[in-house]
């Protein structure tokens, strides 16, 4: 019977994820209203219209996260393992790659 020895690696990730756009209070009294909080009538009660647009690359990045990440950082070659037809490691616990970089994306709706 042949034992394999153990195989340990270093793995790395970091990830980051894009939170709602911060909401814009405004400083100006509610519509309708002057500063001192006394209702306005007429034509001054009329609201002002919005500034700008809501489209950007920040609304398009909420809710997203990036995530990217080194598995075997040290690139720890898999133990011997002589007796396996397909490669000198044990298939199920290592790879023929060794150290490799991944990337994902993830966007919630």
């Amino acid at each position: 019977m042949h034992e394999i020895g153990s195989w340990t690696t270093f793995d790395w990730q970091i990830s980051y994820t894009f939170g709602p756009p911060a909401a814009v209070t405004p400083e100006t009294p509610k519509p309708g209203y002057d500063k001192e909080g006394k209702r306005i009538v007429g034509e001054q009660a009329i609201s002002p219209r919005k500034e700008g647009s809501s489209w950007g690359w920040r609304s398009l990045l909420d809710n997203t996260t990036f995530t990217f990440g080194i598995n075997n950082i040290w690139d720890a070659h898999a133990p011997l393992a002589v007796d396996n037809v397909q490669g000198n490691y044990d298939n199920a616990n290592a790879n023929a790659i060794g150290r490799y970089f991944w990337f994902s994306v993830e966007k919630r709706f």
